[in-house]
């Protein structure tokens, strides 16, 4: 088992992780490719009677969202929001287990709910995920 070269705490970005606490074993392909993709975030959704699990966003979720966001800019710079939030909220909302609740076929019909829960929602993916403007301008210019 390699330990890692240790960086100095104050040159640590922020969210790295201590690896002077504990060796970890270095990966491989499979341990990677089996590992979980993320935690979930449980979000009380009152005015639905109940709670809803936000879940770690794949790359290629991600990259999906960042993709409707360049399509939905018009030549002007002005967006057209519509469905937006149903797309990004139809990926990343799951049940307790993980499971994605929605498929893409219910973007229309999630977009019909009612705006505060939606934004609320969508404010939630957005903050779970680090789901900045910078973070998906970065996406959209690749």
């Amino acid at each position: 088992m390699a330990k890692c070269e240790m960086v100095a705490p104050e040159e640590r970005p922020e969210g790295a992780v201590d690896t002077e606490a504990e060796p970890m074993p270095d990966l491989d392909r499979a341990a990677i490719l089996a590992a979980p993709v993320g935690d979930l975030l449980c979000v009380p959704v009152p005015e639905w009677g109940g709670n809803v699990y936000v879940r770690t966003l794949s790359d290629d979720d991600v990259a999906h969202h960042a993709l409707a966001c360049q399509r939905a800019t018009t030549p002007d710079g002005a967006v057209d929001s519509r469905g937006l939030r149903a797309k990004l909220l139809v990926r990343a909302l799951a049940d307790s287990a993980g499971n994605v609740l929605f498929a893409k076929d219910d973007i229309k019909e999630l977009s019909a709910k009612g705006f505060r829960v939606l934004d609320r929602l969508f404010d939630a993916v957005q903050d779970f995920n680090c789901l900045t403007p910078d973070a998906l301008g970065g996406l959209e210019k690749n």
